[in-house]
């Protein structure tokens, strides 16, 4: 494998980008800043589906509805061929990945369930209550006319018992019961009268469960044991009876499918080439089901061959979503040789799996038109604009914001925030107490004493990322305070520094005698307010903090003798002052000894 060949995650798109999706059935895919799956929707027309959550319409939303929107970032999603088997996928995929908004696939209204009954003869009805106890669910479903559908097929499958009488073997043997239509209609075979025993019930039960997991094949396997088995006994109204439902059986898995029932165990990886990029798109197909489609993309600056670049993606990929996975065949667009003698590596020309390759190449172009068409507020493209507009020497990858937060100039501190491309880097976050502003008012030099504090730090520590651009939090002395800040330090390599100002957004550099003003549906601006105020947000509450703590620990901090430990352990068991106050000489001893206890009873007293 060559080390010319770069991998690169899975395809997501940003939140803004949605208008150029294509007008075709799917799933999508909704991710948070962290790209955490939030939710996964099918539908029938993708880019007015997703379009539909955006719209001006939010009073009328859900509250939930309302904050899933908002913490939206990136998105992800495949085509298939029609909106039923969008709907397959939507349900494997959300059984997988568990999406914290999907619950029970409702938004507002509970879904049906199919329920096999815990009693004797156990029956299979559709209810909407999920009692645990009461029997074995299965779902929810999202379409109760194909639930309806499943319940007769079922039905015309095995031959369940539709009554709701208590077949309890006394009440059996008492002779309560009679046989009803369904009997003649040779569709029950009679529990209600004896005339089935409960082990030879269990049987179909068993198929039953196996039918409503996907897994056909057992009851495939099933019907024609039963049809061999007649055939020997020359019973050929019985065998053909069976026959019967195992015909029934193939026609409806054929229906409930993605791809052809005889597909499974197999894998799907295509390549399609764009420049010096190649587009990975990887399928994976589990009792005839599409249950899993991923698309990636990797650099090929040298031209490496296809085999090479296969072996990658594919390793990457199928590791990527289970390595205990293990595929009978490997389909693919590109004449590959196999690595390895346990894996067959097939390019089909007609057929099922030709059909798989080419929605497996669709989906690919699908991505490598939506990423042309994507208007410059991807996360390279916004830094490279910011970079643009605002003239800095390099692109910002790494950015750090400060912030400085005070009461009256009382409690001051100063936050840094650090950004690595449009995203977060949370573990870069710093804190800092100023000492420089203790006593009187000073911003300038609050946010002086930050920027070198944190500056000394990001020099020393291999562990923080060196800055390309420091965004400040103020207006034009503020950036100079900052510029100084790094001046006074030898050795620091030249860093762009900027400046936001909160009231007319404009943003100051230190060159330009105005400062810049970009429209309000700038992406630029709407980046740096973003940075802006997560600055805010952190500086904040660690001022809060800090007040907090200065607030209840003022009484104590006079009592000589008193030091940090004993008011951390009386705040923790007594949490205000007054309960301090309040409690008895004795309580105080025993928790942290007579001699503190007593200091603390005469402070109050005096």
């Amino acid at each position: 494998m060559s080390a010319s060949v770069v991998a690169s995650d899975s395809i997501l798109f940003a939140v803004s980008d949605r208008d150029t999706l294509p007008d075709e059935p799917g799933v999508y895919c909704f991710y948070n800043s962290a790209k955490a799956i939030l939710y996964i929707g099918k539908a029938k027309n993708l880019r007015k589906r997703v379009q539909s959550y955006f719209r001006a319409q939010a009073k009328g939303q859900p509250a939930k509805l309302r904050h899933m929107v908002a913490d939206i970032a990136y998105y992800s999603f495949t085509c298939v061929p029609a909106e039923h088997d969008a709907l397959l996928l939507e349900n494997t995929w959300i059984k997988r990945h568990q999406p914290p908004y999907n619950v029970l696939l409702k938004d507002d209204k509970s879904f049906p369930y199919l329920c096999i009954t815990r009693e004797p003869f156990p029956r299979l009805i559709i209810t909407r209550r999920y009692v645990p106890k009461a029997g074995d669910y299965f779902g929810p479903y999202t379409e109760p006319g194909l639930l309806r559908h499943l319940v007769r097929f079922a039905h015309d499958l095995f031959p369940l018992r539709i009554c709701r009488y208590d077949l309890s073997q006394p009440k059996i043997q008492a002779g309560k019961y009679r046989v009803c239509l369904e009997y003649h209609m040779k569709r029950c075979y009679g529990p209600c009268e004896g005339k089935q025993t409960e082990s030879d019930y269990a049987v179909s039960i068993t198929q039953l469960r196996a039918l409503l997991k996907g897994r056909f094949s057992a009851a495939k396997q099933y019907f024609m044991d039963e049809i061999h088995k007649a055939s020997s006994l020359l019973a050929y109204e019985r065998a053909a009876y069976f026959k019967e439902k195992l015909q029934l059986l193939e026609h409806f898995q054929s229906r409930s499918i993605v791809v052809s029932p005889r597909l499974s165990q197999l894998d799907v990886c295509t390549l399609t080439p764009k420049g010096n990029l190649i587009y990975a798109n990887y399928m994976r197909i589990e009792q005839g089901r599409l249950v899993l489609s991923d698309t990636i993309r990797a650099e090929n600056p040298l031209g490496e061959p296809d085999h090479a670049l296969f072996k990658l993606c594919y390793t990457y990929l199928s590791n990527k979503h289970g390595t205990d996975h293990r595929p009978r065949e490997v389909i693919t667009n590109k004449p590959i040789r196999s690595w390895s003698s346990a894996l067959r590596i097939r390019c089909p020309r007609v057929g099922d799996k030709k059909k798989l390759v080419a929605l497996s190449v669709r989906n690919s172009m699908l991505v490598i038109r939506k990423s042309r068409a994507m208007p410059a507020t991807s996360a390279e493209a916004l830094l490279q604009s910011t970079k643009k507009v605002l003239r800095l020497r390099k692109i910002p990858h790494t950015l750090y914001a400060f912030d400085i937060s005070n009461t009256q100039y009382e409690s001051v501190v100063a936050a840094c925030v650090c950004f690595q491309g449009t995203s977060a880097h949370k573990s870069a976050y710093r804190n800092f107490i100023i000492r420089s502003a203790a006593d009187k008012p000073n911003d300038f030099g609050a946010m002086y004493e930050a920027v070198q504090r944190h500056t000394k730090r990001w020099m020393e520590e291999d562990a923080l990322p060196k800055p390309d651009l420091l965004v400040i939090d103020g207006g034009r002395g503020q950036v100079n305070a900052a510029l100084r800040a790094m001046a006074d330090l030898k050795g620091v390599p030249k860093v762009d520094v900027i400046g936001i100002a909160k009231r007319l957004e404009e943003i100051y550099t230190p060159n330009a005698v105005e400062p810049v003003r970009l429209s309000k549906g700038s992406p630029t601006l709407k980046f740096l307010q973003r940075v802006r105020d997560e600055t805010h947000r952190f500086a904040l509450k660690f001022h809060r903090k800090r007040r907090n703590t200065r607030t209840l620990s003022s009484e104590l901090d006079g009592i000589k003798g008193i030091g940090q430990a004993t008011r951390d352990k009386l705040f923790d068991m007594y949490h205000t002052l007054k309960a301090i106050q309040q409690a008895s000489l004795a309580e105080l001893s025993q928790h942290i000894g007579a001699h503190k206890a007593r200091l603390i009873q005469q402070h109050f007293k005096s």
